[in-house]
């Protein structure tokens, strides 16, 4: 049995509270997981429905999808962004995740490197060690918007680098990229013809000023690109299970194969309720980016005269970062560790479910989740702030931290 392979601690939040009794589970405000508070458009929820009793849909469907979802995708991007794609660059699967473990799958060799542009989801590096890759992450920090610089990019890259992974706009941190950062980006990928970039773009609508932009426009990159998206986030159906990858055919064939040894294909009602959702459109959107607006002044408001929290501004998705260091460099209940135990301990004394960033490649922080109604972000905000009263703060004046940090996450690389 493997014994290098972790949950994430988001997956061991999730498996901690759904494993608790029904009434202490009551109390917990959970603040802890990004699942949007909206459902389906109602057109969608009636597509899949009706398709429920289609006979068509009791078969084996086509393993890389559709034709019929394929081609709307491709005119999804096409009206978006004014590119062209083609079926054959297309593929759906069971959701974003699947999309990129088996790209990862079907592109890497043993020890071969993946560069994380951090802060970055838990889960890409553990894709990487279980695909046989060896993950690298190269972090920004605050002073720069949680963004690395075209440099930094291109100081990391090694002969051993066979992917990098970004994903913007960005889980935990909510930076967004400008079409000027994206084309700087794309011209440091486009110098190293061995590379594939894989960007996940599953929050493209969820930016505040409600402007996507997208690494598809990068017509120099256009064979090296791995786009991943979905429907969960904008449709809010992240339990019907649905993403998709647009990248060069021979990329998409050799992804496709691992999805024939691994799930075959998505459930046929679940792609008929994606053309559905491609059809209505993300006009409900507008409104859940206002809410999520409100509640991120709420917690900046909650936050803003405690000492030793620093609060960073978001730009998209529904998650803030809280920057608790001083808290883990001071006194009091034996100084937690890290920001992980913080989150722990806040779950345990304050009943309040939290997930801290160390994981992401971003230490000494804490996520939040806006996904609850006002009351409820008031009260957990209050349940934080009392359970970090349990522990004094060290000095503020030099919370800060380096603009890029470059951590090997596995082995140190073979000179």
């Amino acid at each position: 049995m493997r014994t290098d392979i972790e949950s994430t601690p988001l997956v061991n939040m999730i498996q901690k509270l759904r494993c608790m009794p029904e009434n202490q589970l009551a109390d917990i405000i959970q603040m802890h997981i990004g699942v949007p508070d909206f459902g389906p458009p109602d057109q969608v929820v009636k597509a899949a429905m009706q398709a429920i009793s289609t006979e068509d849909c009791y078969q084996y469907p086509p393993i890389q999808g559709s034709a019929r979802l394929r081609g709307m995708i491709c005119a999804k991007y096409s009206q978006d962004y004014g590119v062209s794609v083609i079926p054959s660059q297309v593929m759906i699967a069971n959701g974003a995740k699947q999309c990129l473990f088996q790209i990862m799958m079907a592109l890497l060799k043993p020890l071969d490197e993946v560069l994380i542009v951090g802060p970055a989801w838990s889960s890409f590096s553990r894709q990487v060690l279980l695909a046989g890759g060896v993950p690298v992450m190269i972090t920004a920090g605050p002073e720069t918007g949680f963004k690395i610089s075209p440099q930094a990019l291109d100081d990391a890259i090694s002969d051993k680098t066979r992917l990098v992974i970004m994903c913007f706009p960005n889980n935990p941190t909510g930076a967004v990229l400008d079409q000027a950062e994206i084309n700087a980006y794309a011209d440091v990928i486009a110098r190293y013809s061995q590379l594939y970039l894989i960007s996940d773009e599953v929050y493209e609508y969820f930016r505040f000023d409600q402007n996507p932009t997208s690494f598809i426009t990068c017509e120099s990159i256009r064979q090296q690109l791995i786009l991943v998206n979905g429907f969960s986030k904008s449709f809010g159906i992240s339990g019907w299970r649905i993403g998709y990858a647009i990248a060069p055919t021979p990329v998409i064939d050799a992804s496709v194969r691992v999805q024939s040894l691994v799930s075959g294909g998505v459930c046929e009602v679940m792609q008929i309720a994606a053309c559905e959702a491609l059809e209505v459109g993300t006009g409900h959107i507008e409104s859940a980016i206002e809410r999520y607006q409100e509640r991120a002044d709420i917690v900046r408001e909650a936050f803003l005269a405690v000492e030793g929290v620093v609060i960073y501004p978001s730009q998209a998705t529904y998650f803030m970062v809280l920057g608790i260091q001083p808290f883990l460099e001071g006194q009091g209940l034996d100084a937690p560790a890290t920001a992980d135990v913080v989150a722990e301990y806040l779950l345990e004394e304050n009943k309040v479910a939290v997930i801290g960033t160390d994981g992401f490649g971003l230490p000494g922080c804490l996520r939040l989740s806006l996904c609850l109604d006002n009351t409820l972000i008031k009260e957990g905000c209050r349940r934080i702030i009392d359970g970090l009263a349990s522990f004094t703060p060290a000095s503020t004046e030099s919370n800060s931290s380096a603009t890029v940090v470059r951590r090997i996450t596995q082995e140190k690389r073979a000179s």
